[in-house]
């Protein structure tokens, strides 16, 4: 929960977190295989 000192700021944090969400943070808010939350990274070996 943000606590925010004007309506400006709150629309500016909305923005901020959707566009985190939808970007660069998107693979993070998925769920992967064997229910993580970090995505599989090619190359790396494991079992």
């Amino acid at each position: 929960i943000l606590k925010c000192s004007s309506y400006r700021q709150a629309r500016w944090w909305a923005q901020e977190i959707t566009e985190l969400a939808q970007g660069p943070g998107r693979d993070f808010l998925q769920l992967h295989q064997h229910d993580s939350y970090a995505p599989p990274r090619p190359g790396t070996l494991a079992r």
